[in-house]
């Protein structure tokens, strides 16, 4: 199973949601918002989530709602801007 993440109806709720919690609750035998919050303490520990997320919330009936740091934001659109900068570039577009 692949997780989904998308953004939220209501931007208050975060940068991200996800529904994998209530996905696999029934499989694993458990109370989807158990499975939601096992989820999200892990990520809370996990190295790798270290810097690129801000806060993670239980929702409902176990949506995991992100907040993704400002930094890690930052650093997206300064590598997105980038990259398109050196395709205009390669393209011809730049100053000759």
């Amino acid at each position: 199973m692949t997780a989904q993440l998308e953004r939220p109806k209501v931007p208050a709720h975060g940068d991200l949601a996800c529904n994998v919690a209530m996905q696999v609750a029934r499989t694993l035998k458990r109370n989807p918002r158990e499975v939601a919050q096992a989820i999200a303490d892990a990520l809370k520990v996990n190295p790798a989530a270290d810097g690129l997320i801000d806060s993670v919330e239980i929702a409902g009936p176990g949506f995991i709602n992100l907040r993704i740091a400002a930094a890690a934001k930052q650093s997206w659109c300064t590598r997105c801007c980038a990259k398109r900068l050196l395709r205009h570039l390669d393209a011809g577009g730049g100053a000759r």
